[in-house]
Formats: C-alpha cells, structure tokens, sequence
C-alpha cells in the first residue's frame, strides 16, 4: 500500500523510485505518471487496509506529496475506483469542468451489472461525444487528446476488456466508439503516437481491436 501510494503521488521518477514501484506493477513510471492506473494494484492495497485505515493513509501522504495537484489527481481517481460518483455524476464533472483528471477518471468507476460490454461501449460513446466537443483551436485541446488517450487505458484496465483505440492524432472516425450498431467483428490497427519525448513502446504502439 505504501508503494502505491509513493508512486502515485509524484510528479517525477527516478531510477530508485523505478526500482521501487517495478515490483508491484506492469506500469512503466511515464505511464503513472500520466495517469494511467493499474487497478489491480490498487484493489490489492485498498483491500488490505479495509475503507477506514486507507483513508487515514491517503490523509496521511498529503505531507510527502510532491504536490497538490497530483494529490489531487490520485483522490479523484480513488473516488472513482470505490464508487463515490455514480457514472452521469462523473460525466457532468467531465462535461461541465473539462477537467483532465476527471477525464482520465472516469472510466475507473466500478461496472453495475454483468452486462459490462455495453457500460464499456457507453463509455466509450460518452468519451468519444468529450473528445468532439473539443476545440481545436483551444490551447488546452492537445491536453485533452492526451487525457482521453489515457481514459481508454484507464478503462481497458478496469474493464478487463480490449478495446479499439484511438488514433488522437486526428479526431476519431465516426464508428470508432459505435462497434456496438454493427455486427460482431475484429478489427486490426496499430496507434503511433509521435511526441518529441520518449515515449514506451506500450505507449506507441498497440493493437487496436474490438470484438
């Protein structure tokens, strides 16, 4: 629990924090650092403190986090992961705020039921009509690619399914986020991300695949 919260409540990693955070998830620090979230990870922690001990840790790492943003960060995608917002309160936070690490947290709240393909397939709907409304013209529109970019990381973690994804470097087609209307198919692509920093490779290139 101490390491998942070391991890997530930093800004900057270096070899030792790497060293540290390795043994405990799959996740690379760039992709931590971002946003992305490995819920398994944190249902492990959260489980063996129980409700109660974990928030008297969360209240507790304020005073070593780097800063309050990413404190900040971590608390929203806590809420989510237990279930505090239900998914139209997330979707108006996301809407009305256009805030980036609500974006990235809203795929982390938990699934109603056993249909989970298609709460996938409305969250993906619901992040595609986010991603339109993006202005292209706004300074904060590069922001908010990234941030859905890693929402669909975040909500293949949770959901445990593979998800088509999304080619941020362009608006994404029309059909991306409606596999649902259409007959059962599979789709193979593959995303590139240029970006002038180095990027992982499980960053920069993934199979994209529906059912």
């Amino acid at each position: 629990a101490a390491n998942l919260f070391y991890a997530y409540t930093r800004e900057c990693y270096d070899d030792v924090d790497e060293a540290r955070i390795t043994p405990y998830t799959l996740l690379s620090p760039l992709e931590i650092s971002v946003g992305v979230v490995d819920t398994a990870w944190f249902w492990k922690a959260y489980n063996a403190l129980g409700r109660e001990r974990y928030e008297k840790v969360f209240a507790a790492s304020k005073a070593v986090t780097e800063s309050s943003g990413v404190y900040s960060r971590f608390r929203k995608y806590t809420d989510a992961l237990v279930g505090k917002y239900t998914i139209a309160q997330l979707e108006s936070l996301v809407m009305d705020n256009r805030n980036k690490d609500w974006v990235r947290a809203y795929p982390l709240a938990p699934f109603a039921g056993k249909a989970r393909k298609k709460e996938v397939d409305a969250r993906l709907r619901f992040l595609k009509a986010f991603w339109l409304s993006s202005d292209t013209l706004s300074g904060r529109h590069t922001a908010e690619k990234e941030a859905v970019q890693v929402a669909l990381d975040n909500l293949t973690g949770n959901s445990g399914l593979s998800l088509a994804r999304v080619n941020t470097n362009s608006r994404p087609p029309p059909w991306l986020f409606l596999a649902d209307m259409f007959p059962p198919w599979r789709i193979t692509a593959f995303l590139t991300m240029a970006s002038p920093n180095p990027v992982p490779p499980s960053l920069r290139e993934r199979p994209l695949s529906t059912r």
